[in-house]
């Protein structure tokens, strides 16, 4: 779908007159992970929310939804910064909406001059606020987090995959371990929360972490399953992909609500994880820790070298 006329149009208004456009802009998800979608949806939103005419989202190629026609909007509440779209909204409209691809998002930030990070708070702040049936299961996760025994770790394993891309970006259990006792040495036991990589992996770093931290093992796995959801799902139904996506988000929760985390900076999740911890949660700064490509490593190094630690 190309619409040249009405996205020239949009980005003129936006870049040299600073009006709101007689226009509309759709955001096109993809068939990409939940990271890729969403880290563009949060790049997009302030400059698109009440600039442009209705920001809608298209997850028509997207498969993290419970229905056909559903999408974010059933997980979260948009508020009046975006709506789902449908071929009946945008017709409603008085002129063609602009459609923006996942790569365009990274053009239009790009020649905006404008930060990322900045962006992603911005829109964190506004959209990230559960639908009623979500908040009420995170509840009780919350809960049952907050009854384990503390410090909380969160250690996020990136995921091995077949392709030579991703063996490279494979990283060993031992390394997130290594690393946080290197940077944390004062920090024992308490409880180790361990997403993100296969079966196999996850407990390869739990048993690690057990061994080299002494912390016990929070078992997220068993809060997938909520009383009323069916033991066996068709693995390509729309239950089986809303399940996916809400048990990604329990996880997004769980690693943004510890008190500490481990990451990588070879996996998507870990800016939106970072953001959720510091925008939403307020989170101390140096208790983010990713292992390669961490930039405030060099503020850390100054902390630790003036024995300042966070509480």
């Amino acid at each position: 779908m190309q619409r040249p006329s009405a996205l020239a149009y949009c980005l003129i208004a936006l870049a040299f007159w600073g009006v709101r456009a007689q226009c509309c802009t759709v955001l096109a998800f993809t068939n990409h992970s939940f990271s890729a979608n969403v880290v563009r949806l949060l790049h997009s939103l302030p400059i698109f929310d009440g600039q442009n005419g209705t920001l809608y989202l298209d997850s028509t190629a997207s498969s993290h939804k419970c229905h056909a026609d559903g999408g974010f909007h059933e997980f979260f509440n948009l508020g009046k910064h975006a709506a789902p779209w449908t071929w009946e909204a945008e017709a409603a409209e008085p002129s063609p909406c602009a459609i923006y691809s996942l790569g365009d998002i990274d053009n239009v930030v790009h020649e905006s001059g404008l930060m990322w990070e900045e962006l992603i708070q911005i829109s964190m702040r506004r959209i990230w606020k559960y639908q009623p049936w979500m908040k009420t299961l995170l509840l009780s996760l919350m809960r049952t987090l907050e009854a384990s025994p503390k410090p909380i770790i969160a250690i996020h394993v990136k995921a091995h995959g077949n392709t030579p891309v991703q063996k490279h970006l494979a990283i060993q259990p031992q390394d997130y371990l290594e690393m946080f006792a290197k940077t944390f040495p004062h920090v024992r036991n308490g409880t180790c929360i361990v997403a993100g990589g296969s079966e196999a992996q996850n407990e390869e770093t739990q048993a690690l972490a057990a061994q080299l931290i002494g912390c016990t093992y929070f078992n997220r796995t068993a809060m997938h399953v909520q009383a009323g959801d069916p033991q066996k799902v068709p693995h390509a139904s729309w239950q089986a992909h809303c399940l996916m996506t809400r048990n990604l988000l329990f996880d997004l929760e769980l690693l943004a609500h510890a008190d500490y985390f481990v990451g990588t900076s070879k996996s998507g999740l870990s800016p939106i994880v970072e953001t959720m911890r510091n925008a939403l949660y307020g989170k101390d700064r140096r208790t983010f820790l990713l292992h390669g490509g961490d930039w405030y490593e060099r503020v850390r190094e100054y902390f630790r070298e003036h024995h300042v630690v966070p509480d």
